[in-house]
C-alpha cells in the first residue's frame, strides 16, 4: 500500500491531505470518515483518524507517531553521471534505504549533470517522494547540492561511521568488512562515475580512511553499482 505524505501539521496538530492524494484515499484506498490511516511528514510515520472527508478536503485529527526501530543511516556519495541515469539511481536507492544522496564532482564526472540537478530539483524530489510511497518508506531521502570530492572528504573527517568506496580491484569484500563492523549505525559509500575514480583520487580516498571494497570482477555501470552496493549494505548491516 502506498504511504501518504502530508504537509506540516497545522497549529492544532492536525494533518491536511494534499490535493494530489485525495482521489487515491477516496477511490483507491476507499477510506471514509472515521477510518484510521497511516501518514508521514517525511521524517516519521503517524497513525490517525479521518475526522473530515469532503470533496476537496481530508483532515486527520492529531495523528500520533508510530514507534519504529532505529534504522541504518546510509550516505551515498555518487560521482555525477548522465541525467537519465541519475534519475534511475535516485529512485532505486530510495528502495535500498539511502538516507542522503550526495552528488560528487570528480575528475571523470559528467559535468552537465550539475546544472541538471540544480534546474530539475523539484522534479527529482517528486521522484524521491513517489519511490518512498511505493516502497512504504516514511522518511524521505535527502538530496544534497553537488560538491567536489575534496569537499566531501573534508566533511567526512572525524565522523563516527563506516566509510567505504567501490573499486573493481577492491582490497576487501563486504563480508570481511561486516564481520569487523557488525554494530555500525552509519555508513558512507563512495561510487565513482563511468570509468571510475582516477588513480590519484583513489589514493586520496584511501588516505581519508575509506575502506576499498569490490563487488567482484564483473564491470557494472555506475548507477547499477550504486543500487547493488547500497542494497547489500542495507541487507547486511541494518539490524
Amino acid at each position: 500500500m502506498k504511504l501518504i505524505f502530508v504537509p506540516p501539521f497545522d497549529e492544532n496538530g492536525d494533518a491536511h491531505i494534499a490535493q494530489k492524494d485525495i482521489h487515491h484515499i477516496k477511490n483507491v484506498l476507499r477510506k471514509e470518515k472515521g477510518d484510521s490511516i497511516v501518514i508521514s511528514d517525511g521524517k516519521k510515520s503517524y497513525s490517525g483518524i479521518i475526522s473530515t472527508m469532503k470533496e476537496n478536503e481530508i483532515i486527520i485529527s492529531q495523528p500520533t507517531p508510530l514507534q519504529k526501530k532505529r534504522s541504518l543511516e546510509i550516505t551515498l556519495a555518487h560521482s555525477l553521471i548522465k541525467a537519465p541515469n541519475i534519475e534511475l539511481s535516485l529512485s532505486k536507492v530510495v528502495e535500498t534505504g539511502v538516507t542522503l544522496y550526495q552528488p560528487i564532482i570528480s575528475e571523470r564526472s559528467y559535468m552537465k549533470s550539475v546544472e541538471f540537478i540544480q534546474k530539475k530539483q523539484e522534479r527529482l524530489l517528486r521522484k524521491i517522494e513517489e519511490s518512498s510511497k511505493q516502497c512504504g518508506r516514511s522518511n524521505l531521502m535527502e538530496l544534497a547540492t553537488p560538491i567536489s570530492l575534496k569537499e566531501f572528504l573534508i566533511k567526512e573527517e572525524n565522523k563516527n561511521r563506516l566509510n567505504l568506496f567501490l573499486e573493481i580491484n577492491g582490497e576487501n569484500n563486504f563480508r570481511k568488512i561486516v564481520d569487523k563492523k557488525i554494530n555500525v549505525s552509519s555508513v558512507s559509500v563512495l561510487i565513482g562515475p563511468e570509468g571510475g575514480f582516477s588513480p590519484q583520487e583513489e589514493q586520496t580516498i584511501k588516505e581519508a580512511g575509506f575502506f576499498s571494497i569490490s563487488l567482484g570482477k564483473q564491470l557494472l555501470r555506475s548507477e547499477t553499482a550504486a543500487i547493488v552496493t547500497t542494497g547489500i549494505i542495507q541487507a547486511l548491516l541494518d539490524n
